[in-house]
């Protein structure tokens, strides 16, 4: 027991100041942390003479510095320093308690500090960055231009441009960033994050003129150097200049050779802004040129498959002088069907179905792509959803059914799963199975792409919004199958079946969908003022039915693309962010309305 009592007194004699100790490190981090100085300085000033360290040093010299003992921080500081052989240390600590509490003792030590003569790269770093960040950049400069000597060259020129950069000298700025990538192209990425951060070139056309002129020149001084060529490409790309880019690229080209990968990089961007049809060309270019034959079909496939793109985006009304057939000609002649390009011949099966009115040999051409061996299967389940649609057209809508069904079973959890089960739901809507057509519908809606949604979100408000009202669903039956007419290319019948229903029911809920229809109709046939009229009607006395957003939009394409009057398509898509903001057509709508009115779209890849 005695033994017992006298290990408890000898423990607590021996270990009182170590929890002392801990319990001071304890309320000196917790008030420094609560920002209440004065009671933090109570132990920091206790702990900072026991151990002298720098993390206590540093949260006591902060702390008599917000609490204005400017007098207790000086004494400090020299006491800390004393002993220091770095030669600046003291410097920089004096310099950032007098930029506090003495102007003129501040300029004083700023300048001592810029005075200083260091070999140390990470020293001179350290101070180039304090004078910088104390926003003394003349003497960050000076200081800077003596040290060059002891800089590798990477870092000169990175904390020159920063320093120019603070100086508003922002071509000497750019200046330093392009030596950078003269001297190694493995800055570039550097370059592009610090002239994207510190130049504002997006949205100041001033700005963005003047680094387009320093790109031009340095590209022009350094004989086409490959890293400022990349650079003026990635600039041009930054703003969405796809033309000038492309341009640039063919140039450099003829200089120094084609980089493939630049090219490649510059028509995926396109790709993802939309650019079609540049996306096309540039494909167009690089065909060509003095490629391997593995990659020379690969350019030959995507040429094709751009210039489709292009032409489908357009519904087939494109300039003169663009001729899709003769681009899907001079493909399939120079090539044999195989499992590498069977997405091609699709493509061309498409076409021949959709613009050529060659159905037979776009049957015979699906059939040929599912009958490839080893095929992947999501290449021969789009051939047989494409194979299904001409059948419908052929008016063989069971046997397309069952095509439908074979690639929804095979892609149950999957898109195109889902693509063919909104194909079924339709062939039930065609033929007045208008239950279970809602019925897939409500399935389909809420579990798929946004692009599927929204088309069985639209086939579901026609079929719910007018057979609610038509308890016999005779106008509904012969509507679905006006609609299946149209899509057989019989528009004749279609028309004269859209007008025994206006006749036989004149306020049927369903008028807004026939002037739809027939919009669709007329602008088929290149009837645009006959189009436009249709969806006038459409806004003037259906504003609050199914359609009236998509009239709005329409109305705003036809000017723009048609009839070439962008004020009025400025109007139009106006009226649609306004009335219609949660339509589908929101996005695309803003889009278009930056270009007509010239804004400058950020480009984000």
């Amino acid at each position: 027991m005695l033994k017992k009592i006298l290990f408890a007194i000898v423990s607590f004699v021996f270990l009182q100041p170590i929890i002392a100790q801990q319990s001071d490190a304890e309320f000196a981090e917790h008030y420094f942390n609560q920002q209440e100085y004065r009671k933090a300085i109570l132990y920091l000033d206790k702990l900072y003479d026991q151990q002298k360290n720098q993390t206590y040093f540093d949260k006591l010299l902060t702390s008599y510095i917000k609490v204005e003992q400017y007098d207790d921080a000086e004494k400090l500081i020299k006491k800390h320093y004393k002993s220091a052989k770095d030669g600046f240390s003291e410097n920089v600590a004096l310099a950032t308690l007098y930029d506090k509490s003495d102007a003129e003792k501040a300029d004083k030590q700023f300048e001592e500090l810029a005075e200083l003569k260091l070999t140390d790269q990470n020293s001179i770093n350290t101070v180039v960055e304090f004078l910088i960040n104390s926003k003394r950049y003349q003497l960050a400069y000076n200081f800077y231009e003596r040290h060059k000597a002891y800089q590798s060259t990477y870092n000169y020129y990175l904390n020159l441009a920063r320093i120019y950069g603070a100086l508003g000298k922002t071509n000497e700025m750019v200046a330093q960033y392009l030596n950078m990538v003269l001297e190694n192209q493995s800055y570039l990425n550097v370059v592009k994050s610090s002239l994207l951060r510190y130049l504002d070139f997006k949205d100041d056309e001033i700005l963005s003129e003047s680094l387009r002129i320093s790109l031009l020149k340095a590209q022009q001084n350094s004989n086409y150097n490959p890293s400022i060529v990349h650079l003026l490409q990635w600039y041009y790309l930054q703003i969405n200049e796809f033309e000038a880019a492309f341009s640039q690229l063919k140039a450099a080209s003829k200089r120094n050779g084609v980089v493939l990968e630049s090219f490649l990089e510059l028509a995926n961007t396109m790709a993802n802004n939309g650019d079609l049809k540049l996306c096309y060309e540039v494909y167009s270019y690089l065909e060509k040129e003095d490629l391997p034959a593995e990659t020379k079909l690969f350019i030959e496939s995507n040429k094709v498959k751009f210039a489709y793109a292009y032409y489908n985006e357009r519904n087939g009304y494109v300039e003169d002088g663009f001729e899709i057939s003769e681009v899907f000609s001079d493909y399939v002649n120079g090539t044999v069907l195989d499992g590498a390009n069977a997405f091609v011949y699709l493509e061309y099966a498409d076409y021949l179905f959709k613009y050529a009115n060659r159905i037979d040999d776009a049957y015979a051409y699906c059939d040929s792509i599912i009958a490839l061996p080893n095929l992947y299967p999501r290449i021969s389940a789009f051939a047989k959803i494409k194979k299904a649609d001409i059948l419908v057209v052929r008016d063989d809508v069971w046997e397309a059914s069952l095509l439908y069904s074979q690639v929804e079973k095979s892609f149950k959890n999957d898109d195109l799963g889902s693509h063919a089960k909104l194909k079924n739901a339709r062939i039930a809507y065609y033929t007045g199975d208008f239950e279970w057509a809602q019925a897939q519908l409500d399935v389909i809606k809420a579990a798929t792409s946004e692009l599927i949604s929204n088309n069985a979100i639209d086939l579901s408000l026609v079929i719910t919004d007018n057979l609610n009202l038509d308890t016999s669903g005779t106008a509904m039956t012969m509507y679905a199958k006006a609609d299946l007419l149209l899509l057989q290319n019989k528009t004749t019948e279609a028309i004269l079946l859209l007008d025994s229903l206006v006749g036989l029911f004149p306020t049927h809920s369903l008028k807004d969908e026939i002037l739809w229809k027939k919009f669709q109709i007329a602008k088929k046939d290149r009837k645009y003022e006959d189009a436009k009229a249709f969806l006038k009607l459409i806004v003037d006395n259906h504003s609050y039915d199914i359609f009236a957003d998509d009239a709005v939009y329409n109305l705003g394409i036809l000017e723009e693309e048609i009839f070439n009057n962008s004020g009025d398509a400025i109007e139009w898509y106006k009226k649609l962010l306004t009335e219609y903001p949660n339509s589908v057509f929101t996005a695309n709508a803003r889009k278009r309305l930056r270009t007509l009115r010239g804004d400058n779209i950020k480009f984000e890849g």
